[in-house]
């Protein structure tokens, strides 16, 4: 008895287009993740660079930070917080 010959998923099968369409999100994923690892990279490059460059500055600041109220430092995080989504905003558009 002869073996019947398997057909092969062509470019333009249902299987193929799944199979790109599988793809192009790992692919965008993998793009938004590497972004944001990026970004906590920098957050330690940044912040690194600080305590490196000026440590006894940074502790003035930490005391600063020590002296202020709860509701002060919550406020002043979402400022900063908001401002830096807007700036993103209009960077990344």
């Amino acid at each position: 008895m002869a073996a019947t010959p398997v057909k092969k998923a062509g470019h333009g099968s249902v299987a193929s287009r799944a199979l790109a369409s599988q793809r192009e999100s790992y692919d965008w994923m993998r793009s938004k993740m590497t972004e944001f690892l990026s970004a906590l990279c920098l957050i330690f490059v940044i912040e690194g660079s600080l305590y490196a460059l000026f440590p006894e500055g940074m502790k003035r600041a930490m005391g600063m930070v020590l002296d202020q109220s709860a509701a002060q430092l919550r406020a002043v995080g979402l400022v900063a917080a908001v401002l830096g989504i807007a700036f993103l905003w209009l960077i990344r558009g």
